[in-house]
């Protein structure tokens, strides 16, 4: 077992220090909204997971160097895979706030309704790609870091869109504003699964099941939320971020489960080191 989070660190002008280069080459959108302003999240502060399971990341590593050292730790580190139909059980151990949801339910992705710990065919819950199928998700839908079960009405409301505050599907409509720094983190944490995986500043792009575009965005939009909805670790922490932490606690130490962490819940401050220095916007959002 590794060591506990440190004590909780104060985020505020943490990205100013971030150097970057490009990890994608600027879209077409054009977008450089200047709404960038951080909101006040459960402590204001993120988790800075300690012990030796950053110990081969580089502290000045950015861009395509950084997301190769950490697709590279998490291959070392990811020790099994539950598998998508896997999901039906063994999401009862990480989509939950330990000591606050009943041993019968799970938070559900996106409107936090309780639903059904045990697989009812869908009746209430499906296994919600956050990144969609249709945009290559299929290559990582193995990867408990990346699916979630949602109700069937929050699931069929998302669709396949991209992320985006308007032009797509915004997590936080169902008026969990939290769920926008938690869908962000997983969106990035796909990128370094599996580097075929790339980000987009656009509100769209076609694409189908059969012909998958392996891209997701909006990338300007994903940076800001990540930064305005920071992770937290405590206890009066907004339900979102809760259950984040604890997930990303459990699937590391579960012998049941990978064995791995996701770093952007870790280190929120990777996001902007990768793609801080794609274009203006993605600049001015990550104080470049």
């Amino acid at each position: 077992m590794h060591k506990r989070f440190k004590s909780l660190i104060i985020f505020t002008g943490l990205v100013l220090l971030l150097t970057g280069c490009n990890e994608q080459s600027s879209s077409s959108s054009t977008d450089t909204s200047s709404d960038t302003s951080v909101t006040d999240s459960s402590d204001s502060s993120s988790s800075e997971y300690s012990g030796e399971y950053y110990s081969t990341i580089s502290a000045s590593a950015t861009g395509t160097i950084l997301r190769d050292e950490l697709n590279a730790l998490n291959n070392t580190k990811r020790k099994r895979t539950v598998g998508y139909a896997g999901f039906k059980t063994t999401f009862t151990l990480t989509e939950r706030i330990p000591g606050v949801t009943p041993a019968n339910k799970m938070v559900g992705f996106y409107d936090n309704v309780l639903v059904n710990a045990e697989w009812d065919n869908q009746k209430t819950w499906n296994r919600e790609h956050v990144w969609p199928k249709s945009h290559g998700g299929g290559t990582v839908d193995n990867d408990i870091h990346m699916v979630r079960p949602a109700s069937v009405s929050a699931n069929s409301g998302r669709g396949n869109d991209f992320y985006a505050a308007s032009g797509a599907y915004d997590p936080g409509a169902h008026g969990d504003a939290y769920y926008r720094g938690v869908s962000s983190r997983i969106i990035f944490y796909c990128c370094i699964a599996n580097k075929n995986l790339s980000l987009i500043d656009q509100t769209s792009h076609s694409t189908s099941n059969a012909n998958p575009d392996y891209m997701m965005g909006k990338l300007s939009d994903l940076l800001k939320w990540n930064l305005q909805y920071l992770p937290s670790t405590s206890e009066t922490a907004d339900t979102a971020l809760r259950v984040e932490q604890n997930r990303n606690n459990v699937i590391e130490s579960n012998a049941a489960l990978q064995g791995n962490r996701n770093p952007f819940i870790d280190h929120p401050e990777y996001a902007c080191k990768i793609w801080g220095n794609t274009n203006s916007a993605t600049k001015s959002i990550c104080g470049m």
